[in-house]
């Protein structure tokens, strides 16, 4: 019995043992000696595109190496390296997009006798670079496309394809398309949707994908709602080439209304009443007055008849081709059509 006791004092004073000098097993990110400093924690890479952030938290009387390399852990490929001074963050930029890269910092003293940091490590793939600016309204015609892109970025030349990614053209980019960083392309189809993309060698730096406009348009209008200008799109149309816009009764569930056509283009705004010249009628319309939302002194409406057999045609004086915003004026009610074919010709070519 008491060789029992004294086992079971032996074992309880292992326990008391064990709670007053926990384990202290090696960890490798930590300083091995005290004239070492510890390596920086809470690395981390911040990725936007092929431009990576680095934060960690600082070191007291220490700057940093952070290098980089194109692969993964191995630190041999294309390798980079800076000094940091007196800051816990970096941006590096201009990287390969879709890449895997290796990244890792040390921590190095101020004070000569104290060794480097050992380094911590990590590893990141670069997102999907696009270095296109969108392409605006007036850089697209009927046949052409300038595309522009961030010119402090490296590129030598565009490809340009089809909407089924066949490649019709590789453009090389000259000084001054460099320079500039925008490129014009002529010749194009009408109507037809491209893809650009912009390559620095075989580095793919951005993508962009643009229809030119066509020559022909049919929006359908719904006039139950919405009373006064309501704006039918954006339309490349051409100056004195027979530009115009058509409102038809084709189809439609209820009363049609014909009321002013406006045509807007930077500081220009050219308006098409009812009743001014330019304006056709096929059919037999009613001039009326009776709703006091309209433009000028009246408009004319379908009488809800004659499906099909009624249209009115609006050919505006355009000082200009280009990209022109077109609006129509009408009052709104439940008994006018929700479904009105309004045809848009951009002008004989």
């Amino acid at each position: 019995m008491k060789n029992h006791n004294k086992y079971k004092i032996f074992f309880l004073a292992l326990l008391v043992v064990g709670f007053i000098m926990p384990g202290c097993e090696k960890d490798e990110e930590l300083s091995d000696t005290p004239d070492q400093l510890f390596r920086p924690i809470s690395f981390a890479a911040a990725v936007n595109g092929v431009d990576i952030n680095f934060s960690w938290v600082p070191i007291a009387n220490a700057k940093y190496i952070l290098e980089i390399s194109k692969d993964s852990l191995l630190f041999t490929n294309e390798l980079q390296q800076i000094e940091i001074l007196d800051s816990i963050e970096y941006r590096w930029e201009n990287l390969v997009s879709r890449t895997q890269y290796s990244a890792r910092i040390k921590a190095v003293s101020k004070d000569g006798s104290v060794k480097d940091s050992g380094y911590r490590m990590l590893t990141f793939k670069t997102g999907v670079e696009n270095i296109f600016f969108a392409v605006s309204t007036e850089s697209v015609g009927l046949d052409y496309v300038k595309i522009e892109w961030n010119k402090e970025k490296i590129a030598d030349k565009i490809v340009v394809s089809d909407q089924d990614s066949t490649v019709l053209q590789t453009v090389m980019l000259t000084s001054d398309h460099i320079e500039t960083g925008e490129l014009l392309l002529e010749n194009l189809e009408v109507g037809t949707k491209y893809i650009f993309q912009v390559f620095n060698g075989e580095i793919l730096r951005g993508t962009t994908s643009v229809r030119t406009y066509a020559l022909n348009y049919t929006v359908e209008l719904d006039y139950t709602s919405n009373a006064g200008w309501k704006e039918l799109g954006t339309y490349y149309l051409l100056a004195n080439s027979g530009a115009f816009t058509r409102i038809r009764n084709d189809g439609t569930s209820g009363h049609v209304i014909a009321d002013a056509f406006k045509f807007t283009k930077g500081d220009y705004e050219i308006i098409v009443d009812n009743l001014d010249e330019g304006v056709s009628l096929v059919g037999s319309w009613t001039a009326s007055s009776f709703n006091p939302t309209h433009f000028g002194d009246n408009y004319f409406h379908d009488g809800n008849g004659g499906k099909g057999e009624k249209s009115i045609t609006y050919t505006p004086v355009l000082p200009e081709s280009g990209a022109w915003t077109v609006s129509i004026f009408s009052y709104s009610s439940a008994t006018l059509a929700n479904n009105a074919p309004v045809d848009i010709y951009a002008g004989d070519i």
